[in-house]
C-alpha cells in the first residue's frame, strides 16, 4: 500500500502531528524520521542511541545498516512495524503504521483522547482512510523519554531543547521531570529539537 504523507497522523506518546516527517530530533541530529520513495511508500529511518549517545541501531529507508548488541529486534516482512528492546541499556521502542477506517480510529482512540482533541484531529484527517504512525517505548538519549498511550514522560532533562513548541529549556538549564499530554500540531513537528 502506498501511504501518502498527507494521510499520516503521528501518534508519539500523547503528541499528535499531521504532515510531519520528523518524529524525534535533537538539534539538527535526526533520531526518528520518515522519507518517501518515488511511489509515495513510507521509508522508516532510525538512529537509536544509548544514554551516552553511542549508536545502538540504525535503520535507513527500511534497511538495517547497523545493529550492535540489542537483545531483540522484531520486523515483519511487510515493514509496517519495527520494534527493538535491550533491557540492559533500558531501551525499547516500537514504530508501527496502521490503516484505520474512521470507525476503527474512533474505537481505538476513544479511551486515549479527550473528546475535544478527537474532534480537532478528525477535522484534519481524511474520512476514507486514516493512517497512524504510532511510536511507543523508552529511549535514553538525549535523556529519559518514555512514549506511552496518551502521554510522554521525561526525566533528567537538560537544555537546550524545545518540546512541541510548548516547553523550552535554555542551554545549561535542567528539569527533573516533564510530561506532554495530548498536544496536537499541524505541520512538521518534532518532539525535541
Amino acid at each position: 500500500m502506498a501511504w501518502k504523507r498527507e494521510n499520516i497522523l503521528f501518534d508519539v506518546g500523547g503528541s499528535y502531528f499531521i504532515g510531519a516527517t520528523k518524529i524525534h530530533l535533537r538539534n539538527d541530529e535526526k533520531l526518528v524520521w520518515i522519507e518517501f520513495d518515488d511511489n509515495g511508500n513510507i521509508m522508516i529511518n532510525l538512529n537509536i542511541k544509548d544514554k551516552d549517545g553511542n549508536l545502538l541501531f540504525t535503520l535507513r529507508n527500511n534497511d538495517w545498516l547497523i545493529s550492535t548488541s540489542l537483545q531483540d529486534i522484531e520486523s515483519p516482512p511487510a515493514m509496517k512495524m519495527v520494534k527493538f528492546r535491550d533491557n540492559e541499556k533500558n531501551v525499547r521502542l516500537g514504530v508501527e503504521y496502521k490503516a484505520h477506517t474512521l470507525e476503527s480510529f474512533i474505537r481505538e482512540y476513544q479511551t486515549i483522547l479527550p473528546y475535544k482533541r478527537m474532534y480537532e484531529l478528525l477535522n484534519f484527517l481524511p474520512k476514507e482512510e486514516i493512517v497512524v504512525c504510532k511510536v511507543r517505548g523508552l529511549i535514553q538519549y538525549p535523556f529519559h523519554i518514555h512514549f506511552k498511550d496518551g502521554k510522554t514522560e521525561m526525566k533528567n532533562l537538560k537544555g537546550p531543547f524545545t518540546i512541541n513548541s510548548m516547553m523550552k529549556l535554555a542551554e545549561g538549564a535542567s528539569m527533573e521531570y516533564g510530561e506532554v499530554v495530548n498536544s496536537f500540531e499541524v505541520g512538521n513537528g518534532n518532539i525535541v529539537k
